[in-house]
Parts: structure tokens; sequence; C-alpha cells
């Protein structure tokens, strides 16, 4: 019998087992291959560095290069690569690229040139903490350039002619990358260099990923618009808002920042996690400098000009608005080392330490910084010092200029002050500040100011220096006090003279040379008796409601000339007798006006109509009454001359007698005279 061959479907149906356990070998192995494939770890990832970098030398191998070369036209290509356990995209487009491929001493590169290269870069994919996992963002990297070269070995890219931009988008996918959300940061170089990963330069596991801009980079951001020779950006894996995580800046750094000022240095570097930035001077640029222009009310530049050796500038950061977008805004500015503050093109202010505080409410899109500038000195005992063109020289403990409100504000202030005349006018006080605006310097407490032939004026309280224009520049024109004032006049030798105090209003005007002192008045309008003004020099003591005092600029010097006293004037006299000089003249004397030439000694003593000027002589019992009356003094015999005026009288009625016991009174007075005289 003829015996039939057993088919392969026999041998399968004899021995099934046999196929299952070669069908599930070969599923494992595929199974097997697809885990260490598609499996991701630390540990391959270092050992695909290493292969890259060349690994080690063949034994063997023969030293001369071997080189080979592609070119394609019109490419397009997507590289996917991990970074931190992400899967992240790179995608170029160019119209012409070469590859060259070299392998050297046992170590192969890829490096591919590209022309008019396009590159869309994924840097991370993220959520934001108060976001929703289910609807990712992508940090995107764009760049176009003339020329670029990647290096395939160590993933770096350089490029020549560069646009470039950093932005946040949606989604996980290059594909969705067209829409772009704040912030964003956008700029031009002639060369960059961009590594692909962090581990392409720190293979010991750093986090950061940097970019490289040389060559007349300008770059635009939050912060503003940043110029230097080279800027280097890293992305940071916690700064995930904004388009860096820190910035640093090298070589003729000038940012425009958005709120309308400007910085120059030599080096910078802006931290986003801490929202600083420190700005540093050099030997080739040794200033720091910030610039800033406002506006007054009739369009004119107001400049501010702020120098030192460092700076460092705080943001603020808002809420996030449309979009996602991030508004932020200059919080401060401190300057340290050699501060220099240049105010309106006129004041000059020089300290140590300054700090620029900026207006909570400035909006950046109004582009106009305001706030106030606080300048100190070195130390408890140094001060900072104020000077302008017109002359003035303030020294302070501290000095703030307020750019919002335009003045200037001191602290412990003391310096010169220049007027119309030559003569500058020295003062102290607590507390000075000065409104650009208006023309006005308010010193607050312990004041004091003293101009030679002027005299010193004191007050507690607070005095107002105004000032005007005179040939194109501000010179002192008004000093105000509301109350309390003392006016000290002095000789050449600086020994006072006399002295006017006043407890109501008081003034000094520079252009009429005169100063005005009033006695405060009552709800009915009437001067306060035991508040008159009162004036005392070596001669006695005179009260008045007013008193006037006219200056003289002669021979480039200010002189009192003049003094004027009105309303209910009373004078009380203590003279050496021109006989003996150790008898004392007690005078007394009443009237309505009374005006004495400093320069003649010559007094008038006027009454008002229906009153009478009362004068006495109570030592050598002289009795005057009369419409006025006028008292010359000789200067060589000091002796004494009265001459009468109108209806003369040399005896008092009774109620003028009873006027002068009220107003002096007279027999309490004789009384300490005499044991004043006995104790003599």
């Amino acid at each position: 019998m003829h015996k039939r061959r057993k088919s392969k479907l026999d041998v399968f149906m004899h021995f099934p087992s046999i196929y299952f356990i070669l069908l599930a070998a070969f599923a494992g192995s595929i199974l097997l291959l697809f885990t260490t494939l598609g499996h991701f770890n630390d540990e391959d990832r270092m050992a695909y560095y290493k292969l890259i970098e060349g690994g080690k030398k063949v034994e063997g191998e023969e030293q001369q290069a071997q080189t080979s070369n592609q070119h394609r036209l019109n490419l397009q290509k997507d590289v996917l690569f991990f970074e931190k356990g992400q899967r992240l995209q790179l995608r170029v487009f160019s119209d012409s690229a070469d590859i060259d491929f070299e392998r050297s001493r046992g170590r192969t590169a890829v490096i591919e040139h590209l022309k008019n290269a396009v590159c869309y870069l994924q840097e991370g994919i993220f959520s934001l903490p108060e976001g929703n996992s289910d609807h990712p963002l992508q940090r995107v990297l764009f760049l176009q350039a003339d020329t670029a070269t990647y290096h395939y070995q160590n993933e770096l890219l350089i490029a020549e002619n560069v646009k470039i931009s950093r932005y946040l988008a949606p989604g996980h996918s290059l594909d969705q990358a067209s829409t772009r959300l704040g912030p964003s940061m956008s700029g031009k170089a002639g060369h960059v260099e961009l590594l692909l990963s962090s581990k392409s330069f720190d293979p010991n596991g750093g986090n950061a990923k940097k970019i490289i801009l040389k060559d007349h980079v300008v770059i635009e951001h939050e912060l503003g618009k940043v110029g230097a020779d080279q800027i280097v950006l890293t992305s940071l894996p916690e700064v995930k808002k904004m388009p860096f995580g820190l910035l640093r800046m090298d070589g003729h750094v000038a940012i425009a920042l958005n709120n309308g000022g400007n910085l120059s240095c030599s080096k910078a570097s802006f931290d986003c996690r801490t929202y600083r930035g420190c700005f540093l001077s050099d030997q080739e640029q040794p200033e720091v400098v910030y610039r800033e222009s406002g506006f007054n009310k009739k369009g004119q530049c107001i400049p501010l000009v702020v120098k030192s050796r460092r700076m460092d500038l705080y943001l603020n950061q808002n809420k996030a608005g449309a979009k996602n977008h991030l508004n932020t805004c200059i919080r401060e500015i401190k300057a340290e080392d050699q501060v220099t503050i240049g105010y309106n093109n006129d004041y000059i202010a020089v300290g140590e330490h300054a700090s620029y505080l900026f207006d909570e409410a400035f909006v950046p899109a109004k582009a106009k910084a305001s706030g106030v500038i606080t300048l100190t000195g070195d130390g408890q005992n140094s001060f900072c010092q104020v000077t302008n063109s017109q002359g003035n020289r303030i020294q302070a403990c501290q000095i703030s200029v307020n750019t919002i409100k335009r003045e200037l504000i001191f602290t412990h202030p003391r310096g010169v002050l220049a007027a119309a005349q030559k003569e500058g006018i020295d003062f102290s006080a607590e507390t000075l500040i000065w409104d650009d605006i208006s023309g006005t310097l308010t010193l607050k407490d312990a004041v004091k100011i003293n101009q030679k032939g002027m005299g010193k004026l004191q007050t507690d309280k607070e005095m107002r220096i105004s000032q005007h224009m005179i040939d194109g520049q501000k010179k002192l024109h008004k000093i105000e006090v509301d109350e309390n004032t003392l006016l000290t006049h002095a000789d050449e030798d600086g020994n006072p003279t006399c002295v006017l105090t006043c407890y109501g209003k008081a003034s000094v005007d520079h252009q009429k040379m005169e100063a005005k002192l009033y006695s405060p008045l009552d709800a009915n309008g009437h001067p306060f008796p035991e508040k008159q003004v009162f004036f005392q020099d070596v001669k006695g003591d005179v009260f008045a409601d007013k008193a006037l005092i006219r200056y003289e600029y002669r021979e480039n010097k200010i002189i009192p000339a003049q003094i004027i006293l009105l309303g209910n004037v009373r004078i009380f006299n203590q003279l050496p007798s021109h006989d003996d000089e150790t008898k004392i003249v007690l005078q007394y004397a009443l009237a309505d006006r009374v005006e004495l030439s400093l320069s003649s000694q010559e007094m008038i003593f006027k009454a008002k109509p229906g009153n009478r000027v009362l004068f006495f002589d109570k030592t050598n019992n002289l009795e005057a009454s009369a419409p006025a009356l006028k008292i010359v003094r000789d200067k060589a015999t000091r002796k004494e001359s009265i001459q009468g005026m109108g209806d003369v009288r040399f005896s008092f009625a009774e109620h003028e007698l009873e006027q002068l016991r009220r107003k002096f009174s007279l027999d309490k007075e004789k009384v300490e005279f005499f044991q004043n005289q006995e104790e003599a």
C-alpha cells in the first residue's frame, strides 16, 4: 500500500503545543524589544550622551578622517527628543540644507547647515498650579535665521542674523502653537547659540537651558526693550509664566523700561524668580544711569537722571489679565555708591544711597513713571546735598524727590538760599519742603534763617519762603511766618543790636526790601494787648500793634534804614545819663505811630486826630504832650533834644497821667527802680 505523506496541517494537528510555544516566544521577543526601545530612563539617557560624544575609540581603527555630505532642498523635518521625562519636538524649515558626516579618531560628528531656516522648538509642556491638567500649556521658542548650523553631537544650534521669540501656547503639540498667550519675548541678534536640552551642556543634572545672543542684540519683553553686546537667556522649570528665568546682559546695556524710564550700564542681570534686577558699572562704563521724563501741566518736559555705581530693580507682578497676560511694573529702584540725582535740569543731589519707590497707581500702558526718590548719606553723621543753578546749596540727613507732586523734602536741612542781593541766606530747620511748581519753600520746627543786614529770623512753627523769576532765574522773594517770630539784628561783628518778637504774622519782602510784623487779633479783629510786637534794644523796650522795617542796599551791603511802629505804641527807655553814666534815665512815651531813622537817630512820634503823644522823662521830671514830637540824639554828645509839633504842653492833664500810669504801672516801676538803684 502506498503511504500518504503528512502535510504541515497534519503536523500541526498532531503537535499543536510546539507551534503555540514558538508563537509565544516570538510575541515575547517583540514585547521585550518594544519595552526596551520605548522605555527611557536616566541610565539610558547618559549612555546616549556618551554615544553621541563618540564613546571609546575602537582599537585598531584607522586614524584617517572619513567624511561624507548630503544636500537637500526645501527641507522640513521634525526632531523628537526627551527632556525631564517629557517628549518634546523641534520642527525645522529650510530652503536648503547640507549635512556633513565626519568620523575621526574614533569619534563621529554630524553637522547640518541650514539656509533661510525657521525653527519651532518646544521647551516644555506644563499646567499652571491654578490651571487644569486637561488644558496644558507649552513654551515655544521661534527662531528665524539667514543661516543656521546644528551640531547633533552636543545638540547645539548656532544661527546668524536671527529673529527670535519665546511665548506660551495652548496644547502639547506644535500644530497647536500658532495661538500665542502672554507674556512673550521677541528680539533679534547677529549671532545666537541655542542648546536644545539642558543635559547637553550640564551632564551633572542641571535644570537650566540657555540661549546666548551676541552682536547688536535687541530683545523686547515685559521688562521693556533691552539692547546689549551679549544677552544670555536661561529658562528654569520653576518659572513657567515668564519667557525666561534668568536674564544676563553684558556690554553697553541699554534698557527702555515699560514705565517710560531708561537704564544704561555695563552689566546687568534679572531673576524672574525674585522679580529683581541688578545693574553694575565697570571701568569702561563707570556709572549706572536711570533716566525718565515727566511733563508738567504746560507740557514742558521734567527730566530725572539718577546715576550710581550699582542699581537694583524690583518689580511688582499684577494679576493675570486677558489671555493669561501678566502685567509687570517697577516697584522700586535702589541705587548704591556715589549716587547723583539730576532733576528738572536744575537740581543736583548727591549721596550714597537712594531708593525710588514708584506710585502704586502706575499703569504701564501710560508709560509715565512717577514716585518718590529718597536719598541718604553714608552713616549717621554723613549728609547728602542738593545744589542748583541759582546758587542754592542744601545739606540734609535725607532728601526726597516726589516726582508726582514735583517737590523736594529735606530732613534736618541746613544750607544757603540765593537771594536777589549778593548776600545769600543761611538757614536750618527740622524739615524743608520745596514745592518746585509754586516755587515755595516751607521750613518747619526750629527754623532759623540769617541774611547779613536783613537779620536773623527764627520760629518754632512754620516758615514759608517764596521765589520769583529775576533775569530768568528763581530768586528769593518773600519770607512769611504765621506766628511766634523772633527777628534779631546785629552789627558787623555779629553782636545783637535789637530784637523784635512777634506773636502774629510776619513777613520779609526781598523785592520791596522791607519786613512787616503783626500782633495776633482776637475774635473782634482787635490786637491782643499782651501779645503786641515787642522791640528791644540797648535803649529800652517798645511795644506796638504793627512794625515795619525798611532796608537799604548801600555799598554792596544790606542795612536796616528805618523802623516804623504803628498802633498803641508804648516806649520804655533806660538810658545812661550823658552827664553821669552811672545814672539811668527812665523815659516813657505813648503814641499811635513812631518813625525811627537808624542813620540819623531821629525819632518822630505821631498821634491820630483827637489823640496826643505823651512823653515823660521820669528821671529829669520832664513832661510833654503834643500831636507830634521829634527826638534827636546827637551821636557825639549822646544828648537828646525834644521838639514839639503843634499844640505842645509841658504838663500832663490828669487823664493823661492816669493813662501813663495804666499803660506802664508807674507806681510799681518807681518802687522797683529805687530798689535797683540802692542795690547798685
